[in-house]
């Protein structure tokens, strides 16, 4: 919040256009302000879920499938993404709200930080987020077409948590 208008103001200063300072801000804040809404958007999600009963649900469910302890982590992930539209978000409120049960089932830190970051990947450019919006309008795509997209990045993330569960949660190989 600080880095692009302090990046801007020194640009302007450099390149002898401090004059058009005023300009430049308003086009800025004019590209940046849907991004910033859905961002306070994202965090009050994020609070209502590490808040909510959804760990339960969530572990009761993965233990009635007889799954091994070590998915929670890159489920959480997922579900979190999905919630967030978020891989940051996702994975900050997965590692709050399961960070300490997904230790306690016996899955080391590095481990479950690694399955958990790529869970977060599978759903993290659904719409409600500020990926989708963002990677759309830098090439000026309509929402339609963006929306072709989802089913690639998904298939993306899905390759990323399964490999980080392979490697972290099967074989073990760091951790």
């Amino acid at each position: 919040m600080i880095a692009l208008p302090a990046g801007g103001i020194a640009g302007a200063l450099a390149m002898g256009r401090i004059r058009h300072i005023n300009d430049y801000a308003v086009a800025g804040l004019g590209k940046m302000s849907g991004v910033a809404i859905m961002l306070l958007g994202t965090g009050t999600l994020a609070g209502i879920i590490a808040n909510s009963g959804l760990k339960d649900v969530l572990i009761n469910s993965l233990d009635a499938l007889g799954l091994p302890a070590f998915v929670l982590a890159p489920v959480s992930g997922i579900f979190m993404s999905a919630a967030t539209a978020s891989t940051t978000a996702g994975t900050a409120v997965a590692s709050q709200v399961f960070g300490s049960t997904i230790l306690e089932m016996g899955v080391t830190a590095l481990a479950g930080a690694a399955m958990v970051h790529a869970g977060a990947t599978v759903l993290d450019h659904l719409p409600h987020g500020s990926f989708f919006h963002a990677t759309g309008g830098s090439v000026n795509m309509e929402i339609k077409e963006r929306l072709k997209l989802i089913p690639y990045e998904t298939a993306v993330g899905l390759t990323l948590a399964i490999v980080s569960t392979l490697i972290f949660g099967i074989f073990k190989f760091f951790g």
